[in-house]
């Protein structure tokens, strides 16, 4: 017994500690960015840097710690080759190196994918030992933070809900009931929580919103007498320096629209109103086919607990004109392809707006991981009358699919070779119908409609509504979608696969989510009853709902290993079936704000069985660890032109491509 709840205790830490290998690929855009014009180069350059000053504020929306940690590694590689490390000390030094560029590949030190806590796979001396050996100078800068490096206390292990996990949106004595009062304090005063974040301290709730300067101070009471202070000027340092980069992108623009756009940027940024924001929006929908495509701001809503609250993001890209055309034509046939969708067209908006659809070349993605494709602006009302785009991450979608969703663990040797032949095309197809017709469909209804008890008030959005529920929630309709449209013949002519191979590519689409849907349980936390990443939760839910199709899905395992094996007849009748009743089913609660029923649904497919226990063990025993992206630096070179320097896959250009992009304030 007592081995047994060591043996236990080993598995649960080496959730925790750092990969002893990490999966590491380069972006390469210069063949790209060599062909843009000395003015396009200054507009990239500066967006860039504007980029890189928000790495900090991601940091602090990470952990106490995160910001501290990545400054002193960035001090201490400035003056240290990593090389060294690795000669001196060996072993040690590699695990040292490995946690190093888990911390800059993650902008902190809690995962971008799960949200769970890593530290360090070796001592605290012998971490402390690396750091005086080379820079005993910033030795008191890492003695101040190394217990909170390694520290795994329960409620810091994962990011989430207070007072039992990790969050930096809710900094204080925090409950699901505080957090209600600070919500319904919001939204009586107008004010959106998408750049803000909150803090208690004794009597006093402040709700701190992100901008360079700082402009009011209003305080309202509450009930027992505590007090809400609403105070700007939150990130106002990092902040400054965003506007004073985007200022001099604003001279390099390729024309009015871009002008307009970060003139919006700079204003959101420096006074914090979301109305700057979706200003920026509007011109940047309106900016169709640039050269260079670009947006930032607090974009998504993932790690806030409470599903309302956006983390800083912030991408500079050029477009791919080529790879671009066959999306041009996607968008062209799209209002046709709504049509598949199986929802009656009430809960679609009357008018598809197309969007602009491109291909990008990532030249620097500052967030806490990196997509493969975006659908934006996330505010419902800009998408409603303005519109929306699509974007692609072609570079980085080819780096990712190094990692576990192109391997073919847990399939027959027979769907093993079908799995390899199609993936590539499977998933060019489900990203685009994800991304275009899965966010992009539906409408919301904020008057009654006939037939059903709820619908959108005035100040409510989705995510206000649906809240820590709304991303799974969101993504597990675009999931659908993305499967769905691998069924479709007009998505294979568009993206050029041959009609006889049209059988073997939508069996491998529903192979893969089946397969993904399993590898999400090393996303379900059993201890708190939680789901740790939105679109693990999604595919987990789509599995259990194609696993109620009687004598479709087959699992045979044992303590060490699985096969997952399909009836292939059934996909297309009995699969595209199941799939459409669910995803219709999501639209409509969507669309309606039934959140009670959506949350019904969702929780009837997101049980974790006894069998599923076990499967986990299974998967988490034979997890690959996930692809991380290396990124280009810009520079200026002595002829005062702009350079861009690409780097090999090595964990030594890991940390030093983090080192030459971080600026240092």
């Amino acid at each position: 017994m007592l081995f047994k709840n060591l043996i236990s205790i080993i598995s649960i830490m080496e959730t925790f500690y750092t990969p002893t290998k990490i999966n590491i690929a380069s972006l390469k855009p210069k063949t790209s960015f060599s062909q843009l014009t000395e003015r396009e180069k200054r507009y990239v350059y500066h967006l860039y840097r504007a980029s890189q000053y928000g790495i900090p504020i991601i940091a602090s929306q990470v952990s106490e710690e995160s910001e501290k940690l990545i400054r002193n590694l960035v001090n201490f590689f400035t003056y240290t080759d990593s090389r060294d490390v690795l000669i001196i000390f060996n072993d040690i030094g590699e695990q040292f190196l490995n946690y190093v560029a888990m911390v800059f590949f993650n902008n902190g030190n809690y995962k971008s994918f799960g949200d769970s806590k890593f530290i360090p796979r070796i001592s605290k001396e012998k971490f402390m030992g690396i750091i005086n050996h080379f820079r005993p100078e910033l030795t008191v800068k890492f003695l101040l933070i190394i217990d909170k490096i390694y520290s795994l206390n329960d409620n810091e292990k994962y990011l989430g809900m207070p007072p039992n996990n990790q969050t930096e949106y809710f900094k204080g004595d925090f409950d699901i009931e505080s957090i209600d009062t600070i919500n319904k304090f919001m939204k009586k005063n107008d004010i959106e929580p998408w750049n803000t974040r909150c803090e208690k301290l004794e009597s006093t709730y402040t709700i701190k919103i992100a901008s360079e300067v700082g402009l009011q101070n209003d305080f309202a009471e509450v009930k027992d007498g505590k007090m809400i202070s609403v105070r700007y000027g939150d990130y106002n340092r990092h902040l400054s320096n965003v506007t004073s980069e985007l200022e001099l992108a604003s001279q390099y623009v390729e024309n009015d629209e871009q002008k307009k756009m970060l003139k919006h940027y700079i204003n959101h940024f420096r006074f914090g109103k979301i109305e700057d924001h979706k200003l920026a929006q509007k011109s940047w929908v309106k900016d169709v086919n640039p050269v260079v495509e670009m947006n930032m701001g607090f974009i998504e809503n993932y790690r806030d607990p409470d599903g309302t609250r956006a983390e800083f993001q912030s991408f500079v890209s050029i477009v791919n004109k080529k790879e671009s055309l066959k999306y041009e034509k996607l968008v062209s046939i799209a209002p046709m392809l709504l049509t598949k969708l199986p929802w009656d067209n009430k809960f679609e908006r009357e008018v598809f707006k197309k969007p602009n659809f491109t291909s990008l070349e990532i030249i620097s993605f500052v967030g806490s991981g990196i997509p493969a494709g975006i659908n934006i602006p996330n505010y419902y009302e800009i998408r409603e009358k303005v519109g929306f785009k699509n974007v692609t991450l072609a570079n980085v979608t080819a780096c990712s699919l190094k990692n576990s969703y192109g391997s073919n663990d847990f399939l027959s040797e027979e769907d093993n070779i079908l799995f390899s032949k199609h993936f590539m095309k499977t998933w060019d197809i489900h990203v685009a119908g994800h991304e275009l017709l899965g966010h992009g469909s539906g409408k919301l209804y904020y008057s009654p409609i006939e037939g059903f008890n709820t619908h959108y008030n005035k100040g409510d959005t989705y995510s206000s509504i649906f809240g820590s529920l709304s991303s799974a929630y969101e993504e597990c309709k675009a999931e659908c979608v993305g499967l769905l449209s691998t069924t479709w013949k007009e998505m294979h002519k568009i993206f050029e696969s041959p009609i006889e191979n049209y059988n073997e590519v939508v069996t491998v689409s529903f192979l893969s989510m089946i397969k993904m849907g399993i590898n999400s349980l090393t996303m379900y936390d059993p201890k708190n009853k939680v789901w740790k990443q939105a679109h693990s939760h999604a595919r987990f839910v789509i599995l259990n709902a194609l696993r109620e199709i009687p004598d479709f899905i087959s699992l045979i395992y044992d303590n060490n290993d699985l096969e997952i094996s399909i009836d292939k007849s059934k996909i297309l009748t009995k699969g595209v079936e199941k799939i459409n009743e669910l995803v219709e089913k999501l639209q409509i609660y969507k669309s309606v704000a039934d959140f009670e029923s959506g949350e019904k649904l969702f929780n009837k497919y997101s049980e974790i069985t006894n069998e599923y226990v076990l499967i986990k063990k299974i998967v988490e025993s034979k997890q690959k660890p996930r692809t991380k992206i290396i990124q280009p630096t810009l520079v200026i070179n002595k002829f005062n032109k702009i350079d861009i320097i690409e780097y090999d896959d090595s964990i030594h250009s890991a940390i030093n491509s983090y080192v030459k992009n971080y600026i240092m304030i």
